[in-house]
């Protein structure tokens, strides 16, 4: 309400300050036709002024802005994917027997174009991603991921995250996941239905990565060639690497 009530003050002091020249302007020249002629050409310059500065000089300003955030939020996401993320999906291809079809995509990255990207990533959303992690194997996800907890809650508090919807999607999921597994004292004393619920939950988790990381390798060829070779080359998806 105050900010409102602001900005009627300044809108009405602008026209009284407006008002107030062209009365100065008329007691020094005495010539009220003068005064009219120009105020008309400026009336006329108007619909110009505006074209100028709110399509093309905002629009320039907002590409701009655009631009620089972008470029921050994949300094988050890379910074994500260095602490996190790739290690993360190095855990769930191990147990998704089926990542081998992902692979044959994937392991095509140094030939993606724009189009290529768009391509495989239409096919990995209609993937049907299948997942089974059972005993021990938990365990070690569940490890990791509480020695990486205060490294994603200090990353959850940027407030970027907040343009980014899709990995803030990420994060939660993450953190839903962590949550349930942290219950988890000894895998034995687990049923078949915990198992089904937490694989699930890994699921979910598994795919918003995939398609996040997906979404960071098309940042990277076109903005740092040299980290998207790099990234190819510590591929989560290759199976001739050493996990």
């Amino acid at each position: 309400m105050k900010l409102q009530r602001w900005k009627i003050y300044f809108s009405l002091g602008l026209i009284g300050l407006s008002i107030l020249l062209y009365f100065l302007h008329f007691l020094i020249f005495r010539n009220q036709y003068h005064i009219f002629v120009f105020m008309l050409g400026e009336l006329a310059f108007t619909p110009l002024y505006i074209l100028i500065v709110t399509l093309i000089i905002h629009e320039l300003i907002t590409r701009r802005e655009k631009h620089v955030l972008l470029t921050k939020l994949n300094m988050v996401v890379g910074t994500f994917y260095s602490e996190v993320g790739t290690e993360l999906l190095n855990y769930f291809v191990q147990f998704d027997p089926d990542s081998i079809e992902i692979s044959r995509d994937l392991l095509r990255g140094i030939k993606w174009s724009e189009k290529g990207f768009a391509r495989i990533r239409k096919e990995l959303d209609d993937f049907e991603y299948c997942f089974d992690c059972k005993g021990e194997n938990m365990l070690g996800v569940r490890d990791f991921l509480l020695d990486k907890r205060n490294f994603l809650l200090i990353l959850s508090e940027n407030p970027v995250l907040m343009e980014l919807e899709s990995f803030s999607e990420l994060l939660w999921g993450i953190f839903h996941l962590t949550e349930e597994l942290e219950k988890i004292a000894e895998v034995r004393d687990l049923v078949e239905g915990d198992f089904d619920h937490l694989n699930d939950d890994m699921k979910t988790t598994y795919i918003l990565l995939v398609m996040e990381w997906l979404d960071y390798m098309s940042h990277l060829r076109k903005e740092h060639p040299y980290l998207f070779s790099l990234a190819l080359r510590t591929n989560p998806f290759d199976p001739t690497l050493v996990k």
